[in-house]
């Protein structure tokens, strides 16, 4: 097999589908395209979707409706509906294996949204929501977090105004499921949204940053200040030190795995056309605020999590020009280095789950109506036949599959691939250069299979983007562009005659 053109980046083997560093979209779709849902993990590792609204054709409709995604066979099943419609809510399964739904807005005439005080419980034995105690003070945009006695602390988040817009809320509510009610906790310091609230290993909380809100007179500069819930004292305080940059950063913050937060990118302000950073800090609470390494995109709205390997992943967000980004960040805090990853489609308002297997779920968000995984260990294929070939190019043209089809480079140099990584795809002079696969058997590719690769061309020249020979009777295949004036990409697979 041999690859021949101007500008190659990346190539993936594919019998039907599977998975090697790459994310794959899921063959089971889901019942409802969603836009800021909530996702929430069950005790048997299965995922809760609930909420979130639609829009099609200027029109914004919430939902009540809810599914739940089952890992085991990459499917989706519609459960039953909520009381209420709710978007940009909050949910956290409890200890006794049911999901709590928190508040949020809900209203089919965007924007007059209404906070919702009410709160639903959903119980996985019947896949039904029954009501329970009602929030003291409507909210959305919320932070949820699981106290160590089993109780749920609900923490800031926003109230729509009409009139002035959104506000953010200093109060907190503590709910307890033995009772079903809700009653207050102790206040923020300062009034926080559009931050994301994290439990460190010693059962204290941390909020960094946030804003007071998004619009009339709670527009605003975002909040350099850290808060430390002590569950000792059941007091707010103030952080000895705070972020270098002020910024609401929404979902773009975790705890680590040796106990620090990360927080990355956000915005600076709610005011129109205010900075998005690709900066990122590393908080050591009780301790000092450090610079992290830099994305490689500046990323806000996006969604993150701490891998088991200590590694953090994040996916999509709106960038600088205000559209939503197809493509995650893998970093490796350690060794200070972050690979980007090309997602399957563009996300933001969308919602990222960590599996039981360490496989990501991304789910929802905006133009989306599926979801798609992430492997981290690339060996999970989501229809079972397995992967045939990766070549990533990390460095060299080696067969990350595990297959053992690593390629011969003959001319091609390695230069950086789209996202600006160094020796990360391979330049070629469109002559004589090319990366040659030995054959063997596997790549016989008789049944259904997937291609999918990445270039860049600079000529109009037709060349070979990938292509594989006969083999005996086997069938071979090829990927092509074509010459000018009908520069296109084209796809043979052919048949060979077997003489007698």
């Amino acid at each position: 097999m041999k690859y021949c053109t101007r500008f190659f980046i990346l190539l993936f083997l594919f019998c039907n589908f599977a998975l090697a560093q790459v994310h794959i979209a899921i063959d089971d779709s889901m019942v409802n395209h969603r836009i800021f849902p909530s996702a929430t993990k069950l005790l048997d590792g299965r995922v809760l979707i609930t909420g979130g609204y639609t829009k099609s054709n200027g029109v914004v409709t919430t939902t009540k409706t809810a599914e739940i995604f089952d890992p085991a066979t990459n499917s989706f099943t519609q459960v039953g509906d909520m009381a209420r419609e709710r978007k940009q809510h909050g949910s956290i399964t409890l200890n006794n294996g049911k999901v709590l739904v928190v508040g949020g807005t809900s209203s089919n005439n965007y924007p007059n949204d209404v906070n919702l005080t009410s709160c639903e419980l959903f119980d996985p034995n019947t896949n039904s929501f029954t009501n329970t105690g009602s929030l003291q003070n409507g909210r959305y945009l919320l932070m949820l977090g699981m106290m160590d006695d089993g109780r749920v602390m609900v923490v800031g988040g926003g109230q729509d105004h009409p009139s002035s817009g959104d506000l953010a809320l200093t109060s907190c509510e503590i709910y307890d499921p033995n009772t079903g009610l809700f009653t207050p906790g102790t206040s923020l310091n300062t009034a926080r949204m559009r931050t994301k609230m994290v439990k460190l290993q010693d059962s204290r909380f941390v909020i960094a940053g946030g804003v007071r809100g998004s619009g009339g007179v709670g527009a605003g500069s975002a909040y350099n200040t850290i808060e430390v819930y002590d569950p000792v004292t059941g007091q707010w305080t103030y952080n000895g030190s705070n972020l270098n940059t002020a910024r609401m950063p929404f979902g773009g913050v975790s705890v680590l795995n040796d106990g620090r937060v990360f927080v990355t990118g956000g915005h600076a302000s709610t005011y129109s056309g205010s900075a998005i950073y690709s900066t990122t800090e590393i908080i050591t609470v009780d301790g000092g605020v450090s610079y992290g390494i830099n994305l490689t995109h500046q990323r806000t709205t996006h969604e993150q999590v701490t891998l088991n390997d200590g590694r953090v992943y994040l996916a999509g967000s709106s960038a600088d020009t205000g559209t939503p980004l197809d493509n995650a960040a893998l970093i490796d805090i350690n060794n200070n280095t972050i690979s980007n990853i090309p997602m399957h489609d563009f996300r933001n308002g969308h919602q990222i789950v960590l599996l039981n297997d360490e496989r990501v779920l991304l789910i929802g968000g905006t133009y989306n109506l599926d979801a798609e995984i992430f492997d981290p260990n690339g060996s999970t294929s989501s229809s079972g036949n397995g992967i045939v070939g990766c070549w990533p190019f990390n460095g060299n043209a080696n067969d990350e599959s595990g297959n053992g089809n690593g390629g011969n480079v003959y001319g091609a140099t390695l230069t950086e691939d789209r996202f600006g990584n160094l020796n990360s795809a391979y330049s070629f002079d469109g002559i004589n250069d090319y990366i040659e696969v030995p054959h063997v058997q596997s790549l016989n590719l008789n049944s259904q299979f997937t291609i999918s690769l990445f270039f860049k061309t600079d000529d109009s020249d037709g060349r070979y983007l990938a292509a594989k020979g006969n083999e005996g009777s086997n069938p071979h295949w090829d990927i092509t562009t074509q010459a000018a004036p009908k520069t296109s990409i084209m796809y043979g697979y052919h048949t060979p005659t077997v003489l007698s």
